[in-house]
Order: C-alpha cells, then structure tokens, then sequence
C-alpha cells in the first residue's frame, strides 16, 4: 500500500506539467534584448560583443549593480578586491525587456597562483579532470578555499546519506545545508562544459565512426545483410551529427548554454529550498500510517496536495529562465538542421514558446488542484470496496473517477485554454504548420521510398493549416461531446467493458463463470443470457454516446472531413501505376469529392435520425428488459434442440426498423445510394472497377430491390410473438437474411 500511496502522490507531480489553468495568467510576451556574450578581461578593463539596438549596459560586480555604461567596455582600476567577478546586462531600448545577466567572468589579483592552488586542491582530493578545469573555475571566480570548502561540504552530506538510513528528513537537512553554502553552480558547470563535455563528444563520435567503419567493411565482405547494417549505419550516423551539433553549439553559443544550465540548476536550487521537513514530515507520517486503503487518511492528503500546489506556485519559472532555455533550444534546432540539411525557416518565436510553456505550467498547478477531498474520499471508499474481491473493477472505478475530474477540469479552465490558444496567432500558427510540414515532407522524401509510400507523403505535404485546422476542431467538438457524454452516463460503458472481459468458461471445472463480478452460473444457459445482456448494455451505452456526438456535428464539418480527405488521400497512386491518366484522375476526383460534398450531410442527417430514434424509443433497454423472458427453445418438439435466439432477435429488431425507415428516412436512403451508383457509373470508376453500366444497373435495382423487401417484410415479422411462434413463423424468420442475399446473386 505505501508503494501505492507513492504512485498516487507522484501522479500529482508528474501529471503537473499539463493542463489549464481556471483564469488567465498574467503573462508579458514583450521580447528581451540579447544579452551580451563573449566577456573578456584585459589588465583592468573589461569588454564584450556589443548588442545590436542596446541603449546601455548595467555593469555587475559580485551580483551587486555597479553602473551604467553606453559602450561595450568597462575600466575597473578604481575598483578594489582580489576577485571580482563581472557580469553584464544589456539595457533594452524602448518597447523592449533588459537582457538577462550574462555569463560571468572574474578579475583575480594573482590568477596563477589561484589556478595552481585550485589544482593542488583538486590532486589532493584525488579528483581527475581534464587540463583546464581548475583554469576555468578561475575564470568564473572560483577560488581554491571556496573548492576545498565545497568538497568538505560533499563529503559531509555523502556521509550524512550513508549515514541516514534512508531518513529523508537527514537527507533533506543535510541537502539544504550544502545547497545554502553552495549556491555558485556556474563555476562548476562551465568547467564541465568546457573541458570535459567536448572531449566526451569527439569521444563519442571517433567510436561511432569506427562501428560505422566496421559496419561498412561488413557490407563489402557480404551484402546479404546489407538491409540491417545499412539500418545501423544511418542510427550510428544521426547519433554522429546529434554530437556534432552538440559540439558546434558548444563553440558558437557557449554562453547561451552556460546561461540556461545555470538558470536551470539555480531554479531546482530554489525549489528545493522550498521543501521543507515539515511538508516531509507530512508525507512521510502519511505513508507511515497507510498500511491499506481504510487507513488512507484523505484530509491528510489533501493538506499534502495544497501544499505542493504552493511550492509550484512560488516557483514558477520566469520569463527570462525560459527564454534562455528556448534560446538554447533554438540554436541546437539551427545546428541539427545544419547537420541534416533539414531546414525549418521561421520568425524568432523564442519569447512566445516561453510563455506557453509557462501558461502550460501554471495550467499543470490547476490541474493538480482539481483534485480535491471528495476525490480521494472516493479513492478510499472504492478501494476498502472492491481491492481485494474485484480488483479489474477498482481499477475501471479509478478510471472513471479520474475521468470525471478531468472533465470537470477542462470545463473549468476554458479561459487559460484560449489563452494557451492565443499566444500565437493564427497566421503564426500557419507559417510553423506549413513550415514543418514541408521541412518534414522534404526529409522523407529524400529517403529510398518506394512510389506507394512516395505517393502518400506528397498527399499528406499538401495539407494546408486551415484544412488541418478544420479537421481539428471537428475532432475536438468530437472528443469533448463524447466525454461530457462519458460523464453524464457515469462511464458506465467501461463498467460493462471490464464485466464482459471477466466472462469464461473454466474447462478443468466445467464451470461458467464472471471472475469480474465472481459470479458462478448453474449452467451455459444462465451464462450465456448474463452475457448477452452485457453486450447489450454496451450498445445501448455506445448509441448514447455516439448518439451525443452526432448531435453536435454539422454540415460544415462534413465539408471538413470532406476537405481532409482530398487532400490526404495518394490519388496520384493511379496514375503512377498506369489505372488513370491525369484527366481521368481529374475527374476521379471530382466525382468523388461531389459525391462526399453531396452525401456525407445525408449520411449524417440519417445518423442523427437513427441515434435519435433509438435513444428515444428505449430501444436497447426495452430488449434488456425483454430478453430474460424469452423462451430459450422453441415449443414445437421438431425444433426442440433448436437454440432461437438468433430469430427471436430478429423479430425484435424488425418493429424499430420498419418504424424508422418512415419516408423520410427511406428518402434519405434512396439519396445516398442513388448518388453512389450514380458515382460507380462514371467512365472513371468503371474503368479502375471494370465494370460495365449494366453491372452498375444491375446491381442498383439488386440492393432497391432488397431494400424494399426489408421494408415489407419486416412489416410483416414484426408482429409475430417470439413467445409463441408457429414453424411456419420460424422459417419465415429464418429465411430473412438469405432472401435478402438472394437478391444479390448475379448469373
């Protein structure tokens, strides 16, 4: 159970990082100016890359704001100290926000003596780094008691660790005090990125060279495998140019990265200073005090949660953190592009990704909060029910318990949905759909496709953003319709699902069973009714919901699928293989798409119809009330062994067909298939069916034929009584389908 407890808590945090968020945040998209890179020192003057548009830089010594300057130097002889350490912002012109700090750099009175100092520091402590790491250290103002002083500091909380035995509230102390003393990440992680992370790289790269080396010479030597060596040396490949980019980034946009990992390790700084051992405490007496779900303690939980919820909240990332990590992340997409010859050109969005990605992360703290008492109130009760005795059925009760508030959520949050929605325009949004788009067609394509697979990409290729938007925002009115539905109907559906999954036959027992619900049946007969009302509880669950969907479809969104459809679609396939020339490909697709364009509506309206009639008339429910009272055999001793359920069926279902087949619906009908033989008597499709007129004719007066005939005959079934049928009853119902097939058999 505290494996459980863990997971459920866990499940907070990690499903955090979605979602919306019940108001709108206030958010500022105004862009920041580059900050300034390439600091340099040369005896007591300090100079940088000069930003293009800056009005001014502020000059930092030691985190503290110093001054002003217009240029881009600064003279600090009149400044006193044996270390400074230099950081420089760029002031932002009008309409514009100040750049972040940049990288460090410090002024060291005797550099090389500290850099000897660092290395004895290091040598004594027994710790291998590369040529250049203690250098480095210097030159972000490290010194040698600082590193002595942070390695005592690791020793002493590796030794708490070891020493805990697993108390994370010793863990936790003994991380906040090395954290509080050892706030300064820059210095280490620029070492790493500077003289360790390269050479792991070409590292990396000299091996992978030497597989791929291997692998080729394997392909001279026998080509039976070529196929997978071939597969190998491309995966070793793109692992190759990852790294060079890598590499590449790290030379022309050191800075950036060094910006993003220290922000990044700053952040986790903080919010790890943020978790206390009381918020511990809270947990850990919790999972301590939960042996099972009757000792869940809900309220307990809850207090946990609302506690997280403000940690998160205090610690949202900033604006100026995000930017630099999607500046990082831009410039790693510029580098892989250059490797791979992928190019995706597209307006500088860095500060609109960092907004969403914050909105995204407020929205995940709202998400969490959704989750209130009554939830895991709920989560108790189902457990302490069903944990032991149905388990697949708790789990389907999780399921669905989750699902509500998840809806309860979505409904909840519109507001930061839209505003989520609107940090890119629609134009914008367009310009990045049609660019990937063509970015990612083009790199397919490139590959050895054979003319199937070509055909579909360029199909795809063509798919402009409002026809995929469109298509969109019919599944999103879809899938939203179908979970208020979901919801309204208490997920039943799942419920009967999970039931109908538990039905078996024991063979080693003879014996029918529910192992779901546990229930043992007397006999196939009781088994196979309990079965039967199951699937159909699932219908009925099913025409309610997909009754609820078609509601909320329109015409407009045929036109969309419609739409979709043409454009996605590989026509292009026939005439590659030689079935149309282009004008008859031409007009192959004009017929189809004012067949869609004409028909889908039809189709649609005739679904709505049919949902609706169902639903109304109670028709699955009226059978799941009916259907335990049938006669399982017929009376008659000729048709003793005879099990009817079949026919029975069928004489149920022949009143709610005949009634719905009114003039409308059988209008509707005539429509549709008459626009479809229509469509089969085209040059085109006879010509790719081959087919001839007449087999078109013949086969339209087959199906009105038969159409009609189900009609009157149903007309007919439907007044039998299932419970006192005659013979020749029954072998009327019996010839029912067959008949109908029988319309359909050509000489």
């Amino acid at each position: 159970m505290k494996k459980l407890l863990f997971a459920f808590l866990m499940l907070f945090a990690m499903i955090g990082l979605f979602g919306c968020n019940n108001e709108p945040v206030d958010i500022d998209m105004t862009d920041f100016v580059t900050a300034p890179t390439n600091l340099a020192i040369s005896g007591t003057t300090l100079t940088w890359d000069a930003v293009e548009g800056a009005k001014g830089y502020i000059i930092y010594v030691n985190r503290e704001e110093k001054t002003t300057v217009k240029t881009n130097s600064y003279s600090f002889g009149s400044l006193e100290g044996d270390v400074l350490v230099f950081n420089v912002q760029t002031e932002a012109p009008s309409g514009m926000e100040n750049s972040p700090l940049s990288v460090s750099i410090a002024y060291m009175v005797n550099k090389t003596q500290e850099i000897s100092q660092l290395n004895t520091v290091l040598s004594d402590n027994w710790m291998e780094v590369p040529e250049g790491f203690a250098e480095e250290l210097a030159n972000k103002g490290m010194t040698s008691e600082e590193l002595d002083q942070m390695i005592t500091d690791m020793q002493t909380l590796v030794s708490a660790v070891q020493n805990s035995d697993g108390d994370v509230l010793v863990i936790n102390t003994a991380m906040k005090t090395f954290l509080e003393a050892n706030n300064n990440s820059e210095p280490l992680i620029s070492a790493f990125l500077v003289t360790m992370v390269p050479g792991m790289l070409t590292d990396k790269i000299t091996q992978n060279q030497e597989d791929i080396d291997y692998y080729e010479g394997l392909i001279e030597d026998d080509s039976y495998y070529e196929y997978w060596y071939r597969d190998t040396i491309d995966q070793l490949q793109a692992e190759n140019d990852m790294y060079q980019s890598l590499l590449t980034m790290l030379e022309e946009s050191g800075d950036d990265v060094l910006m993003a990992l220290t922000q990044t390790a700053d952040y986790l700084i903080s919010f790890q200073a943020a978790i206390d051992n009381e918020f511990i405490s809270k947990i850990t007496d919790l999972m301590d005090s939960t042996t099972d779900f009757e000792s869940l303690n809900p309220e307990e939980v809850i207090i946990i949660k609302d506690e997280f919820v403000q940690i998160l909240r205090d610690n949202v990332p900033s604006m100026e953190n995000m930017v630099l990590l999607f500046q990082v992340v831009d410039a790693l997409s510029a580098m892989v592009e250059e490797q791979t010859s992928t190019t995706v050109t597209l307006p500088d969005y860095t500060t609109k990704y960092a907004a969403e990605t914050i909105l995204y992360f407020q929205a995940g703290i709202e998400f969490i909060d959704t989750f209130d008492l009554d939830f895991v109130t709920e989560v108790r009760s189902l457990g302490m029910e069903m944990a032991h005795d149905q388990p697949e059925m708790m789990a389907a009760e999780f399921g669905i318990l989750f699902t509500k508030y998840v809806d309860k959520y979505l409904n909840d949050n519109q507001d930061l949905m839209d505003q989520i929605d609107a940090v890119f325009t629609e134009t914008e949004k367009a310009e990045m759909f049609n660019a990937y788009v063509e970015a990612l067609s083009s790199e397919v394509l490139s590959q050895n496709l054979d003319s199937s697979a070509t055909s579909i990409i360029t199909s795809i290729s063509k798919l402009t953003y409002d026809q995929a938007n469109a298509l969109y925002d019919v599944i999103d009115t879809a899938s939203d319709t179908l979970l208020d539905s979901f919801v309204a109907a208490d997920g039943e559906i799942v419920r009967q699902i999970v039931i109908m999954n538990g039905y078996q036959h024991n063979y080693n027992y003879d014996r029918y069973e529910n192992t779901v619900t546990g229930t043992i049946y007397d006999n196939e007969d009781d088994y196979d009714l309990a079965r039967n009302l199951t699937a159909f509880q699932i219908i009925n669950e099913l025409f309610v919901h997909l009754g609820a969907v078609a509601d909320e479809l329109t015409d407009a969104d045929m036109t969309a699928i419609v739409d979709f459809i043409m454009v996605v679609l590989p026509f292009d396939m026939l005439v590659d293989e030689e079935i149309f020339t282009t004008t008859e490909l031409a007009n192959f697709k004009a017929n189809i798409e004012t067949l869609l364009t004409d028909q889908l509506p039809n189709l649609l309206e005739l679904g709505q119809n049919y949902f609706e009639f169902v639903n109304n008339e109670d028709m699955m429910d009226t059978l799941i009330t009916e259907f335990p009272d049938w006669p399982l055999y017929p009376a008659s001793t000729q048709y003793a062994s005879v099990d009817y359920v079949d026919e029975a069926l069928i004489i149920f279902f022949a009143g709610y067909y005949n009634d719905f087949m009114n003039n409308a619906n059988q209008g509707l009908v005539d429509d549709i298939s008459s626009a479809i033989f229509d469509f089969m008597r085209t040059a085109e499709f006879l010509k790719s069916a081959d087919m001839l007129t007449t087999d078109v004719d013949d086969l339209e007066t087959a199906f009105n034929d038969a159409f009609d005939f189900t009609i009157s005959e149903t007309d007919v079934l439907k007044d039998y009584d299932i419970n006192n049928l005659t013979l020749t009853q029954l072998d009327r119902v019996d010839s029912f389908f067959p008949n109908v097939g029988n319309y359909f058999q050509f000489d």
